[in-house]
């Protein structure tokens, strides 16, 4: 039974992948750029934006000079370790035993596939929000974009208070929807900040995420002005009536899509440019089943692990807008 079950275990690995990015809003969306990094390799190093080329020269004839006054700043973020899930799935000779033939075998390992499935996308997903402070775990949307602090920060090894360009925007206590929220009936902050993540008018923020108390207010909202608008689609906002070629449930507001998360902070929301993030993968342990192992001295109990090793990274901070206390 033990060749049955890891056959079985190793065949689910794809499908473990598409629950974890396919079908989860804002992981398909925040992490749509993946790839493989060095599994033996804990340093990670990368360019980031660097504001702009201090020896720009306008030219007026054929024999104005160029000069160069220094040499043209790049600067590279780096982090020294990985993330590394992992999900214990206990199992029993003795359960085996009273199990009716392979039917059944192929049903619990379908049942302890999509727990370990579900246990592993929560703490990925809980960790996307998260500022990497407990060691061995990813850095989150807490940690690239923070809301506090803005200037003083080090973010993946770069000093915000000796590069400018480092920032990300912040709005902190943007208060009630209604009154300052999309379209609201005193300062519409929600598009002061979209325009604010805007470079020059032109490559704005493409996502929205929030938490469920913020897409309330902005489905509430969107009802309050469904009689005023042509958009059709508003007619079922919330349900599927707002068409998406992508994957898992999304509303439109501005250019972006809006998307929530349970394990967004309350009352926050990130404005943020999905290109400028990256998902670092060790291929090592890419939804990869280990085992099973011998639980000790215990003859009867083996064990497998579900195991997932990734970290993050960001291009670019400056354009990518964090906004926090905003309330129905």
């Amino acid at each position: 039974m033990d060749s049955l079950q890891s056959a079985l275990y190793d065949e689910m690995e794809p499908e473990i992948r598409d629950q974890m990015f396919k079908n989860t809003p804002v992981a398909s969306r925040l992490w749509a750029n993946r790839e493989s990094g060095s599994g033996g390799d804990d340093i990670h190093r990368w360019p980031v934006s660097a504001g702009i080329n201090p020896n720009l020269k306008m030219i007026q004839s054929d024999a104005d000079t160029v000069t160069w006054t220094g040499t043209q700043s790049a600067t590279s973020a780096w982090w020294s370790e990985m993330a590394l899930f992992a999900v214990p799935v206990q199992d029993s000779l003795i359960r085996q035993a009273k199990l009716n033939g392979k039917a059944a075998i192929i049903n619990l390992v379908e049942l302890e596939t999509k727990q370990a499935t579900m246990t592993l996308k929560r703490a990925f997903s809980s960790q996307t929000f998260g500022d990497g402070s407990t060691p061995g775990t990813m850095f989150g949307l807490s940690y690239m974009l923070p809301a506090s602090g803005v200037g003083t920060n080090t973010v993946y090894n770069i000093p915000e208070v000796t590069n400018r360009f480092w920032r990300n925007l912040v709005y902190q206590n943007v208060g009630s929807w209604p009154v300052h929220g999309l379209y609201g009936s005193t300062d519409d902050i929600i598009t002061q900040a979209y325009y604010a993540g805007s470079d020059n008018g032109e490559d704005a923020p493409d996502l929205m995420i929030v938490d469920i108390s913020t897409v309330t207010s902005y489905v509430r909202a969107e009802g309050r002005t469904r009689q005023t608008t042509t958009r059709a689609d508003f007619g079922e906002i919330g349900r599927g009536a707002v068409k998406t070629g992508k994957p898992g449930a999304s509303l439109p507001i501005h250019n972006m899509e809006l998307v929530w998360d349970v394990q967004c902070p309350t009352g926050y929301a990130y404005m943020v440019h999905t290109g400028d993030f990256k998902l670092i993968e060790d291929p090592m342990f890419n939804m990869r089943w280990l085992g099973p192992f011998q639980l000790g001295n215990q003859p009867f109990l083996k064990g497998r692990l579900l195991t997932y090793r990734c970290q993050t990274e960001i291009y670019r901070r400056n354009w990518n807008v964090t906004l926090t206390g905003i309330t129905a």
